[in-house]
Order: C-alpha cells, then structure tokens, then sequence
C-alpha cells in the first residue's frame, strides 16, 4: 500500500504544473533591453469564464521574446509569466498565464474586463487592455 502511494506523489509530481524555483529571475542584461510588453487575448470575454492571454517582450532592437508558461529546469526560458505583475479589478490572473473574469455581469457592464501587465523587475515597462463583456 505505502508503495502505491509512493508511486501516486511521484505521477502526481511529474504531472503537476512546471513552476520556476522561487530563485529563478530575468536576466538583468535582458531587462535592460525590454522596452515594452504585448499582451494578446481574446476581444470579448464572459463574465465568470476563464479566458488566455499570451506576452511577449519587444526588446530595444525590435526582436521579441515570448514569456514562457512552462518551466524546464535543464532548459529554463529566457522570460516566464512570473516574471510579470498582473492585476485587474475585473479578473483574477491564473497561473498559467490567463485570467479568470469576474462572474457579476454588472460588474463590467460598462468597463469591460480592464487588465494590466507590469514587469516585476522593471515597473515602468506596462501594458493596458480591456475586454467587452460578451454576454451570449
């Protein structure tokens, strides 16, 4: 028995979200050179669904970087979503990177779902969209 528990932790383990270390941080050389944030996501979201969002780092030359939702210690990314500051008054931020809207149709009835992205290490790089409510 202690065995087939011992076996359920590890599955269970290696199932698990991929999570950096509470260490793991952007390269400061790397920071320097963000100069903006995009953040992609649907247009319209329903109130109380859970919608994605994928970001990206525009660096001083034009190139981008995605901000990874997995994390492989042998092989870590260059930037990852806990590396960013999101906040909303209208959704919660989800580990994964998406956002989990607020289920009070009122709420955002006429702000839409109002999102915002900062990163950590350099604050004054920000991003700002909001969502319509889609009430279908």
């Amino acid at each position: 028995m202690k065995t087939m528990i011992a076996a359920a932790a590890v599955l269970t383990a290696a199932c698990g979200p991929k999570r950096p270390p509470p260490t793991f941080a952007p390269e400061p050389g790397l920071v320097e050179q963000i100069r903006e944030i995009r953040m992609a996501t649907s247009m319209r979201a329903c109130p109380g669904e859970y919608f994605a969002a994928t970001y990206t780092a525009v660096l001083n030359d034009g190139s981008v970087i995605p901000f990874e939702t997995r994390y492989d210690k042998d092989h870590p990314p260059r930037l990852h979503v806990v590396f960013l500051n999101r906040s909303s008054p209208d959704a919660t931020p989800l580990e994964g990177g998406g956002w989990a809207a607020v289920p009070d149709p009122l709420a955002t009835a006429i702000t839409g779902f109002r999102l915002t992205v900062s990163l950590y290490a350099k604050p004054s790089v920000t991003t700002s969209t909001t969502l319509a409510p889609d009430y279908t």
